[in-house]
């Protein structure tokens, strides 16, 4: 378990570690029950916990290899972004995705004294987390 209050770059990285873990319950333990997961345009990919859980799940079943790295990350005051190299998907695919995730870290976790985010290609999570991708975050340059 972790030791809270952590600072809203160790509750992003503890998230994902949680992922890879496909450790479910444990990751969206650091998501608002009403958090919102947003493309980068401003759309709403993801409305509240059960919607994270419910894709979430899904994409632990459907890409059980499913990876993020984070080549590179900031943080400051109350948000967290992280450059992601996305891999383990399933096959037909780009063997890596390069994405970009900002986190509002007063998003995630109700047991913290500091709120914190999370990330993903181009979205922004108020409230919680969450993983997709669009066009405007989107990248097939495996660098």
């Amino acid at each position: 378990m972790e030791k809270w209050p952590l600072e809203p770059r160790d509750v992003v990285q503890a998230a994902i570690d949680a992922y890879h873990a496909h450790d479910l319950d444990r990751c969206l333990s650091f998501y608002a029950a009403d958090v919102a997961v947003k493309g980068a345009d401003g759309t709403i990919l993801m409305n509240g916990a059960e919607a994270v859980r419910a894709r979430y799940a899904k994409s632990m079943a459907d890409h059980p290899n499913l990876h993020y790295d984070i080549p590179n990350r900031i943080a400051l005051g109350e948000y967290v972004v992280d450059e992601e190299r996305v891999t383990g998907r399933a096959s037909g695919g780009p063997d890596v995705i390069r994405a970009v995730l900002i986190s509002d870290s007063r998003a995630i976790g109700s047991r913290r004294s500091q709120s914190c985010p999370d990330r993903r290609a181009g979205w922004t999570r108020e409230g919680s987390r969450g993983p997709e991708y669009d066009r405007g975050g989107r990248h097939d340059d495996p660098r």
